[in-house]
C-alpha cells in the first residue's frame, strides 16, 4: 500500500501599523498554501481596524481575532482540509488535506511534507477534559 500524500497549509496572523504616525493598526488572517518552491494565498480574513491611541479592551480585540480566524478557519474545513497543528493560545494553524492520486504523479513527496511549513508552530496533541 502506498503512503498517502498531503499538501499542507498554514494560516498566518497579520498585525501592522498603517499610516504616517502609525495611527491605525490592522489585523488579519491569512492562510497559505505552502510548497518547496512557492507559496500560494487560499484563504484571508476582512482587516480588523482600529486607531492606535484608541484603547481597545483585551476581550474585545480577542473577540475580533477570534472572528477573523474562524472565517477563514471554516473557509479551509469546507474545503476538505484538516488541522494539523495549534499556535500557543491554541488556535489552529497548520492544515493538510489528501492529494488525489492523479493529483500528485510526477511531484516529490517531500513537497507536501509537514517538515516544509514554517517552524514557528507548534503540532499539540488534542487537549482531553
Amino acid at each position: 500500500m502506498a503512503d498517502e500524500t498531503f499538501e499542507v497549509a498554514q494560516i498566518r496572523e497579520i498585525v501592522r501599523e498603517v499610516g504616517r504616525f502609525g495611527g491605525i493598526m490592522r489585523l488579519l488572517f491569512v492562510a497559505e498554501k505552502i510548497t518547496s518552491d512557492n507559496t500560494e494565498t487560499i484563504a484571508m480574513s476582512t482587516e480588523f481596524e482600529w486607531q492606535k491611541d484608541v484603547k481597545i479592551s483585551d476581550s474585545d480585540k480577542e473577540q475580533a481575532t477570534r472572528k477573523l480566524h474562524t472565517a477563514v478557519l471554516q473557509a479551509l474545513l469546507a474545503d476538505a482540509w484538516e488541522p494539523i497543528g495549534t499556535d500557543d493560545k491554541g488556535r489552529v494553524m497548520a492544515l493538510r488535506r489528501k492529494i488525489r492520486q492523479e493529483e500528485s504523479e510526477g511531484i516529490a513527496a517531500e513537497q507536501f511534507s509537514w517538515q516544509i511549513t514554517h517552524p514557528w508552530r507548534s503540532k499539540q496533541e488534542a487537549q482531553t477534559s
